[in-house]
């Protein structure tokens, strides 16, 4: 009798192997695309809640203190200090990679008291009264340029 030939039907074809690599390749792609989208998206969340948390503190500095205006911002290790010429402070918390100065001062959030924002809200415009406060900081677009935005207190 003639004997049967087997076939060893074990692995896989170039073409699977091949389809496979594409798909993992294709995952990839995707992966490395969305990455700095994501990180720039954290960053910029991070400084807007910054902003909202050194606003908060002149708020609670002039409610503090009677209407007081403060006259000093600084930062330290990301604790945010808000005082006046005399010994009143109130602070307040933010990332510690970022900075918050008064206007004459160069942080991620500058602080302008006495002014309001523009009319386009990119940069401080007008005068306001002693108790306005504008804060211009810088957040990252898609193209990783940066534009000025302008938030009034």
């Amino acid at each position: 009798m003639l004997n049967k030939i087997k076939k060893d039907n074990k692995g896989f074809t170039i073409i699977e192997v091949l389809i496979v690599l594409a798909i993992a390749g294709l995952i990839l792609l995707v992966v490395f695309l969305a990455v700095p989208a994501l990180q720039r998206q954290s960053r910029n969340t991070q400084l807007k809640a910054a902003v909202t948390s050194v606003l908060g503190g002149i708020t609670d500095f002039s409610a503090t203190y009677d209407g007081t205006v403060p006259t000093s911002i600084t930062t330290t290790d990301g604790l945010v200090t808000i005082s006046s010429s005399t010994t009143k402070k109130v602070e307040a918390k933010i990332n510690k990679g970022l900075t918050a100065t008064l206007s004459t001062g160069t942080g991620d959030i500058k602080v302008t008291i006495g002014k309001t924002c523009n009319a386009d809200g990119n940069d401080v415009g007008p005068d306001g009264t002693a108790r306005n406060v504008a804060i211009v900081y810088s957040p990252e677009n898609s193209d990783g340029t940066v534009t000025k935005k302008c938030d009034n207190g």
